[in-house]
């Protein structure tokens, strides 16, 4: 008796959604991070970077990253907005 092995059924694959970013919008956040972080030191430029990748990690299965990148601008304006009241501050080290 020869056995057949089950047919396989052929399936065309499942079409991806478009993948969509403003380009715009990355232009801004890439000119934000070039201009505004000169003055920060490799510590703090560590720190942004383990930021950034958190926002980034959270949104890694959207197809539509403009909402990715409008958070990365938005961390990154609190993040300077906290390097700058800490520098203003006189008890700081």
């Amino acid at each position: 008796m020869v056995v057949t092995p089950p047919a396989e059924m052929e399936r065309s694959p499942t079409p991806l959604p478009d993948f969509h970013i403003d380009e715009h919008l990355l232009s801004t956040l890439q000119n934000d991070l070039c201009s505004r972080t000169a003055q920060l030191t490799v510590e703090l430029l560590e720190q942004l970077r383990a930021t950034l990748l958190g926002c980034i990690w959270r949104h890694r299965t959207e197809w539509d990253r403009d909402e990715l990148v409008r958070e990365l601008k938005s961390t990154l304006e609190e993040f300077l907005d906290d390097f700058a009241a800490e520098s203003d501050d006189p008890d700081s080290p």
